[in-house]
């Protein structure tokens, strides 16, 4: 038996938010990081470490390639919708629900 929406969406973390065609997340960067992979919250933010250097745009693209390996969702479903230069960030995922995100990232235990 699943969770109800209701009780999904009482017990949800606060760094992701249903949004119409998906899901925001709410992003903390580290950017230049040894590995890339989250790392747990920082505040009411998912953490997440990358690789690549804030130069470019290199992480921003590490950060859509990442997240849409780790959601299994094309990579066109993912985009930065705020902090493009910031290591605070809000990413939209496109084609997944609240409850598939949290299961797929082990976050609704």
């Amino acid at each position: 038996m699943g969770i109800s929406g209701e009780e999904l969406l009482k017990n949800c973390p606060a760094w992701i938010q249903s949004k119409g065609d998906g899901v925001d997340l709410l992003i903390y960067v580290q950017a230049g990081a040894k590995t890339t992979g989250f790392s747990g919250e920082h505040g009411e933010r998912l953490k997440l470490k990358v690789k690549a250097p804030p130069v470019d745009g290199k992480a921003n693209e590490m950060i859509l390639t990442f997240v849409a390996k780790e959601l299994k969702v094309p990579k066109h479903s993912v985009s930065v919708v705020q902090g493009e230069a910031s290591k605070y960030k809000m990413i939209h995922v496109r084609e997944v629900d609240l409850q598939n995100v949290l299961e797929r990232l082990g976050a609704n235990t």
